[in-house]
């Protein structure tokens, strides 16, 4: 069988449902592991998951204090300063490693969610694996060509820098990169997960 790892950040509405598909495969033979915030380990592990925590309790629990700030970034240079000040370049890092710790080659599908799990597309390309971003809501899906937009002209420098400690070239086509994960909605009935309409790279 398969084995999946799922990369997450956000509150309940982001991760619990990486949960329930993650049970719904796990029901089936493969083997999920979810990659998110410290406070999801227990119902990660009542639903049969593998669980490894991006941050502590703490951690977690101090930056959602701070969410308005992140809410409050309308300018690409206001997201680069949020990321730099809250460790997410550093944090990002660190969910590349976990992911290259428990790949298995021809075997491990990557899969986060839509837009902000970029350390899927950092750790494709570093792993050469398959890869697909999951859309949680609609909203998604319809703010998706802004938040690109975001991370193309605020992130781009301290993604490459990543990128650059693992021996991997700077992004060359960010539209082309962004586009790059199978899209997937999850936002339909209960337990379905829908293949998107795919955008080709910009």
């Amino acid at each position: 069988m398969g084995e999946f790892l799922f990369v997450t950040h956000g509150t309940a509405g982001d991760v619990l449902p990486f949960v329930r598909i993650g049970a719904a495969l796990a029901a089936r033979g493969h083997a999920v592991t979810l990659i998110s915030h410290a406070p999801y380990a227990d119902p990660a592990r009542a639903a049969g998951l593998g669980f490894a925590a991006v941050d502590t309790v703490a951690q977690y629990e101090a930056g959602q204090r701070r969410t308005p700030d992140l809410l409050a970034a309308r300018r690409p240079h206001e997201l680069r300063d949020y990321y730099e000040r809250e460790g997410l370049f550093a944090q990002l890092r660190r969910e590349v490693d976990l992911i290259a710790e428990r790949h298995r080659p021809g075997r491990t599908v990557l899969v986060g969610r839509h837009t902000s799990a970029l350390s899927v597309l950092v750790a494709a390309d570093l792993l050469a694996a398959p890869a697909a971003w999951v859309a949680v809501a609609p909203v998604q899906l319809l703010v998706a060509p802004v938040a690109a937009a975001h991370v193309r002209a605020g992130l781009a420098p301290g993604i490459d820098a990543v990128r650059a400690g693992l021996g991997l070239p700077p992004v060359g086509d960010w539209g082309g990169w962004l586009h790059s994960p199978v899209p997937c909605s999850a936002c339909g009935r209960r337990g379905s997960t829908r293949p998107a309409r795919a955008r080709p790279p910009a």
